[in-house]
């Protein structure tokens, strides 16, 4: 690793790739992963950017790149997905995964969304967001390592 690569924003990739195949959702004693969510169509699809992004990050990283902003860029795609899901669940009461949380009446707030989502998210949505944040942090934080000056100013 060179010194313009981040170790935080490595460790928090290897974090993001790590729980993106624990369970995701729990419902009914039935898990399903990140890795299983292609099976739920298109949208499943775009759940695979997670962990091509994470490994992107740890490639660059090993390669001595700057990991940086596609460490960004890997924390920002999962927090922007969860927020799209929890603003369509509010908003679009008559999708069918609206109807099966809340019946037809639909969500009533924002906080009934959350609280359906709590239930059903397991482990890994929690430590994707919250590596996903922490990758945030850690390509933001500039790092404090040696600098090539070897003459001090005197």
């Amino acid at each position: 690793m060179s010194p313009k690569s981040s170790k935080p924003v490595l460790i928090c990739a290897f974090g993001i790739l790590a729980a993106f195949f624990m369970p995701w959702l729990q419902f009914l004693g039935a898990g399903m992963s990140g890795y299983q969510l292609g099976q739920l169509g298109s949208y499943g699809n775009c759940a695979w950017a997670i962990p091509l992004l994470a490994g992107a990050a740890i490639l660059i990283s090993f390669a001595g790149g700057n990991n940086r902003g596609i460490g960004a860029i890997a924390g920002i795609v999962p927090l922007a997905g969860f927020v799209y899901m929890l603003i369509s669940l509010t908003v679009d009461s008559s999708s069918g995964i609206s109807m099966f949380l809340f019946g037809r009446r639909g969500a009533a707030s924002f906080g009934d969304v959350l609280g359906a989502v709590g239930q059903f998210c397991s482990i890994g949505v929690f430590l994707t967001l919250l590596f996903s944040i922490a990758i945030i942090v850690a390509s933001a934080t500039p790092s404090h390592g040696v600098t090539s000056d070897s003459n001090p100013a005197v």
